[in-house]
């Protein structure tokens, strides 16, 4: 157990330090997202009802396997909820096609995973590229970040934090919402706080949005309660690309625009972007598909 902690501490430390693509935010105010991962059902019909009230959109991570699925009492999103989300501004993402384990997987197959994942997104709406992705489980590792980073933009993870001054786009650092998301060290209104004094971006995660929620769902009454407190707090909310997109000096507006196919490889190369190494292809992508 011990020797277990001690791996998991060191892969977070490593993972965290290796395989940087890093940008200087230019945020003048904060923001925050709300992302759904897997997604149930509920995660739109409920939760994305609810941020529309308020004027907000959200990124929903998608994966191909739970399509039309009901998995353990859950009903999960089906083609016309896709559709529809694209339809109301909210960003759609990449969850791979199977939400499988990557650390356990070889080079090839996470590769194919993410292409395949695309390529099911292509067949339903080809005009959306999936520019943001979230990492199954949260698990990831130097190794995993590095072959995600040559398919997709953003990546997400899972350990707690606000993203602010120097932004790895490669591990977006975010809160958990939901009965076991333990871990996120402090409530909502001290993280909203933070947020507010370091003009940072703060992610939310979770999953369902139901009465009895899963144990890392919200009921909807916590989550409207938390949306009214960022609304009320004059924080503005957007989905992840359109957050990069104020975070990065390259694009001067957020508006979704959806053009271009999702099938293009990104072309990479590093250079030194305001003190910092940033990737200019990665950077090109979310300009490209903000319509900037």
């Amino acid at each position: 157990m011990m020797l277990r902690r001690v791996r998991r501490r060191l892969n977070v430390s490593l993972t965290q330090l290796t395989a940087r693509t890093t940008i200087r935010s230019r945020l003048r105010a904060p923001v925050v997202t709300f992302t759904f991962d897997d997604f149930p059902q509920s995660a739109w019909s409920v939760g994305g009802r609810i941020l529309e009230r308020y004027n907000a959109r959200a990124t929903y991570f998608l994966s191909a396997k739970f399509c039309g699925q009901t998995i353990s009492g859950v009903r999960y999103y089906d083609q016309d909820d896709l559709k529809a989300i694209r339809a109301n501004g909210h960003e759609l993402a990449n969850h791979t096609a199977h939400h499988s384990h990557l650390p356990e997987l070889p080079a090839p197959a996470i590769s194919k995973e993410i292409t395949e994942n695309a390529a099911f997104l292509y067949q339903i709406e080809p005009d959306v590229r999936m520019v943001s992705f979230a990492y199954p489980y949260g698990s990831v590792t130097p190794r995993v970040k590095r072959i995600v980073a040559r398919h997709v933009s953003i990546s997400r993870g899972v350990w707690p934090g606000i993203n602010h001054r120097r932004i790895d786009l490669g591990l977006i650092k975010t809160i958990c919402l939901g009965r076991r998301s333990g871990g996120t060290g402090g409530s909502v209104a001290q993280w909203l706080a933070k947020a507010k004094r370091t003009n940072g971006w703060l992610v939310f995660l979770t999953h369902d949005v139901a009465a009895k929620p899963r144990p890392y769902g919200v009921t909807p009454e916590v989550l409207e309660a938390i949306v009214r407190q960022v609304v009320d707090a004059g924080i503005q909310i957007l989905p992840m690309k359109n957050a990069v997109g104020l975070i990065a000096p390259f694009c001067q507006k957020a508006a979704p625009s959806d053009d271009s196919p999702p099938s293009r490889t990104m072309r990479r190369r590093s250079v030194d972007l305001g003190g910092s190494g940033a990737n200019i292809g990665a950077l090109a992508e979310i300009r490209d598909e903000l319509g900037c």
